[in-house]
């Protein structure tokens, strides 16, 4: 986010705060002044930055609702309504409980009441049943995946509002505005929320020991950057109390045959974007369209059970996933061990094939500028004598444009 951008929602809040408290000729305006200041010195104009000013007094509102809603949980007495949009969790047996679209009965987790908000899914706590840390946790996402949606907004109609956008940026801007706007996900934004809430999930579920931070509209468009996996930095294997973090921006694509179109992207912005974003490295990820799509498919046919479309994905395909992406920035055993957590045991006649699957996962997983697909390629296939593996592979071969 740029930081004049920054400066002026700083401003943009504070007012909006004394605006929801109250409004009178002089508040009116200072807002005013302020809104003509940001669109004389930032090459835009009073309409956009007035609209830019009402989305901020609607983040602040969310901000004032969810101080009152945490405050409201310390209540007994104290039962919020349920929506008919909602669908209601229950607790029994040391396990929740709710329901799909189509009224059929299922088991739910923390981490999928948490992240089902990306789907449009919404859970309704009874306070008699839930305990208040999840329900606390729970309106604590919910209003930052609201504040996250109209930050988009402010950051897109900002850009496209700019004199100084060029005309190829302005596009891009475009289309993440639309999104907002409640059109249909495009196939790359089904499979990067797929992979953030397997993650995600294990992070909720399993204390995964990274953060998931979503990049903003900017970081998309100027950055190539989607999302931010980050760990504390460890030394020596152990972890160190500091502020100090790695972080690793992640670049998604659905497209196998776009991969080097955006590594070259990457290698023009990446230098800087490394010192900007502080990421030690941007990596290109690549899920197979049929693979996203397929999930979504079955997901929205069985009435869009809890856990979202990833919940679906085939155990082989989430093992690449959670392998891929972590490799490297968390211990192989680490790795292996909230793989157990998460799937169960692992015997040790299974437990080299885990090691394996991270061959397989360099396929879905690439630093910009290494020629990693054909290297995985041969190691895999001197390493794995599954036949079913070796299929997968000469699949990977047919589709993937190797270098």
């Amino acid at each position: 986010m740029k930081e004049t951008f920054r400066k002026n929602l700083d401003v943009y809040g504070k007012l909006a705060s004394e605006k929801l408290k109250h409004e009178d000729k002089e508040l009116k305006r200072v807002i005013n002044w302020h809104i003509n200041d940001a669109a004389k010195n930032g090459s835009s104009n009073v309409l956009t930055q007035l609209e830019i000013f009402e989305l901020q007094t609607k983040k602040q509102k969310i901000i004032a609702d969810l101080k009152s809603e945490i405050k409201n949980l310390e209540n007994s007495k104290y039962k919020p309504e349920k929506t008919p949009e909602q669908r209601e969790v229950t607790f029994k047996n040391n396990q929740y409980y709710t329901t799909s679209g189509l009224g059929e009965i299922s088991s739910i987790t923390q981490g999928e009441i948490l992240t089902d908000l990306e789907w449009g899914i919404s859970y309704y706590l009874d306070p008699e049943i839930i305990p208040r840390s999840l329900r606390k946790r729970y309106l604590i996402e919910k209003a930052k995946h609201e504040l996250y949606n109209l930050l988009t907004k402010q950051i897109t109609k900002d850009a496209i509002g700019n004199r100084d956008t060029d005309s190829y940026k302005k596009q891009a801007y475009g289309k993440i505005l639309e999104r907002t706007e409640g059109r249909a996900m495009p196939p790359g934004i089904l499979g990067e929320t797929i992979v953030k809430n397997l993650l995600k999930k294990a992070i909720f579920d399993n204390n995964l020991d990274i953060e998931i931070v979503d990049a903003d509209a900017q970081q998309d468009v100027e950055a190539k950057i989607d999302f931010i996996i980050q760990r504390k930095k460890n030394v020596r294997g152990v972890k160190v109390e500091t502020n100090e973090t790695e972080r690793i921006g992640i670049q998604f694509t659905t497209n196998p045959g776009a991969i080097l179109h955006k590594e070259q992207q990457i290698k023009r912005v990446k230098e800087r974007v490394k010192k900007e974003e502080k990421v030690i490295d941007i990596l290109l990820v690549t899920i197979p369209l049929e693979v996203v799509l397929e999930s979504h498919y079955k997901w929205k046919e069985t009435g869009m059970p809890p856990g979202g479309p990833d919940k679906l994905l085939s155990v082989q395909n989430k093992k690449t996933i959670f392998f891929s992406l972590l490799h490297g920035i968390i211990p192989a055993e680490e790795i292996n061990r909230k793989w157990q957590d998460m799937f169960g045991e692992i015997n040790d006649s299974n437990s080299k094939q885990v090691v394996n699957d991270t061959e397989i996962s360099l396929l879905f997983r690439r630093k910009v500028g290494e020629n990693l697909m054909s290297q995985a390629l041969e190691k895999a296939s001197n390493l794995l004598e599954d036949e079913s593996i070796k299929k997968d592979i000469a699949t990977l071969e047919r589709i993937l444009p190797f270098d």
